[in-house]
């Protein structure tokens, strides 16, 4: 329908353009037949002036003559016959002259009635122009629609012809996109398994990875305090080792001041007249510092055994050190094993 329409729209501007080219060419004659008038015209105006210099020129003879037969009152009949041959003349000049200015008016009037007849005409068929443009038009609109409708039943025998092939193929392609449609079912639903199975084992991974980072710290802090531990114990070694040395010289000392002591005794012992008293002073002296001896002796032996004790320690300190930090770098390549694991898994459920 909308087809026919537009072929009666374009039926319809043709028979419109047909309508104004004949207004055209008809306003085109019309204006020819005016300009022609216009001409013949200017024709009769030319002639009625050539009428009126020859009316001129004859009143000019006539006023010649006239003079010429009050100056030549007695003049012949020759004279008398001459002046009434040119009044003839005059008379015959100025009536033809009349009928040229007449006929110049007659045609002008007959180029007008034309031209007015030609625009009459002109108007007429302005105003017939839309009833021959509806009639073409609707003449195109039964053509299209006639010619529409034996293409709508050659269409329909074609569409009749073909249907069955179209169902046909249609039928089977339908056909053969459910089953891709069941594959591809199948297959989302084998994605989807394979998803949540990657995200399960993502999240495992996650679990791992954050226990085994949580190793790796309490390993490097185990690490660090087995350090500290180890720093002051050594200080501790140090403090000890120089309360060894301080206590070894203090015995020195002390042995050193018992030698001299039980010389000074013996010597007091040997001389003669050397009072009792001072004898028993002086070895009373020599207990003292045998006692002090004694005390400085196991002093050294306490601060050994602290020393020994000490050393003990520190190389249990080492070894455990030296255990976390194996035990660190195998949480942390268990670390960095999960965390490979986890992008592995988290590729494989992304792809």
């Amino acid at each position: 329908m909308a087809a026919k329409v537009e072929t009666a729209e374009a039926g319809a501007a043709a028979a419109e353009e047909a309508g104004r080219a004949a207004a055209e060419a008809a306003a085109d004659a019309a204006a020819a037949v005016t300009a022609k008038a216009a001409k013949a015209v200017k024709a009769a105006e030319k002639a009625r002036s050539k009428a009126e210099k020859a009316s001129t020129v004859a009143r000019a003879e006539r006023d010649a003559a006239v003079a010429a037969a009050a100056t030549a009152k007695g003049d012949s009949k020759a004279s008398r016959a001459a002046a009434t041959a040119a009044q003839s003349l005059l008379r015959n000049e100025s009536a033809r002259a009349m009928d040229e200015i007449q006929a110049a008016r007659d045609a002008i009037s007959a180029e007008s009635a034309r031209g007015t007849a030609a625009e009459a005409r002109a108007r007429a068929a302005e105003r017939a122009i839309p009833g021959q443009v509806a009639a073409l038009a609707k003449r195109k609109v039964a053509a299209a629609a006639t010619k529409a409708d034996d293409k709508v039943r050659r269409a329909r025998a074609s569409a009749a012809a073909v249907r069955g092939e179209i169902e046909r193929e249609v039928g089977a392609e339908l056909e053969q996109a459910q089953a891709q449609i069941d594959a591809a079912r199948s297959k989302t639903s084998e994605a989807e398994a394979a998803r949540d199975t990657a995200q399960s084992r993502l999240q495992a991974l996650a679990a791992e990875k954050d226990e085994a980072v949580g190793r790796a710290r309490d390993a490097l802090r185990d690490r660090d305090a087995a350090r500290a531990a180890v720093e002051r114990l050594t200080s501790q070694r140090r403090d000890q080792r120089d309360a060894v040395d301080k206590s070894t010289a203090e015995v020195k000392r002390l042995e050193n001041m018992l030698v001299d002591r039980e010389a000074t005794a013996a010597a007091v012992g040997d001389e003669e007249g050397v009072a009792a008293h001072e004898r028993t002073r002086v070895e009373a002296r020599a207990v003292e510092a045998q006692a002090w001896v004694k005390q400085a002796h196991s002093a050294q032996t306490r601060a050994k055994a602290a020393a020994q004790t000490l050393e003990t320690k520190i190389e249990s300190a080492r070894a455990a050190a030296k255990v976390r930090g194996e035990d660190k770098q195998v949480k942390w390549a268990e670390a960095v094993a999960a965390a490979q694991r986890e992008r592995r898994g988290s590729k494989a459920a992304q792809g």
